[in-house]
């Protein structure tokens, strides 16, 4: 099981120990295609490409994961720039339960998340909430339940769909904890582009 990365307290900013950032655009000289810009952590770094494998060139994924909390002042900013490069959003979809976790679940984490929400639809005006994975601690996996009752509640009140990655990650096989093997990564893709589809 791999260890959590920890806040530390030498920034204003609250940070992991490891910060990170990730893009990825897909098939850029395709500008008539309808086009999914997946926000969200590692895990949503591992179903893209299987996701994209599966629908082919039917339509898009393009992703921005990242390690970035919620309250983090420089997620948006990092997102907006990534939205300068690609050539149209159909579809937002966004995750980030497995970061933040010095964000009280109830509470702050409500707060930034519904802020974050209600951003994104600002910028698109469909905006689809996909629910975090499970993870094998039990502790840390209770947090993620709660996050994923957030997540639900802060969808119906701004209308946005539910994506449910938390059930099918269940019978996915964790190569550390966290993370999938392939066989799980598409598992979970599959039951992505199943949601995807009719939103689009």
């Amino acid at each position: 099981m791999s260890d959590f990365t920890y806040q530390t307290n030498e920034t204003s900013v609250a940070l992991e120990t490891y910060e990170w950032d990730r893009t990825w655009i897909e098939r850029t000289e395709i500008t008539d295609a309808k086009r999914v810009f997946y926000i969200g952590d590692s895990i949503s770094w591992g179903v893209r490409p299987a996701a994209q494998k599966t629908v082919g060139k039917e339509f898009l994924f393009d992703a921005l994961a990242s390690s970035k909390a919620l309250d983090n002042p420089f997620f948006l900013p990092t997102l907006d720039l990534f939205l300068r490069q690609v050539p149209s959003v159909d579809l937002m979809i966004v995750n980030n339960g497995l970061h933040g976790w010095h964000l009280e679940d109830e509470t702050a984490y409500a707060q930034a998340f519904d802020a974050f929400v209600k951003a994104l639809q600002q910028r698109c005006p469909s905006v689809a909430v996909v629910l975090t994975t499970a993870v094998a601690d039990e502790k840390r996996n209770a947090r993620v339940q709660m996050r994923n009752s957030v997540a639900c509640r802060i969808a119906e009140e701004r209308g946005c769909p539910v994506i449910d990655l938390y059930a099918p990650s269940l019978s996915c096989t964790y190569t550390d904890g966290v993370h999938f093997n392939g066989e799980g990564y598409q598992i979970l893709a599959d039951a992505l582009v199943s949601a995807v589809r009719p939103l689009l």
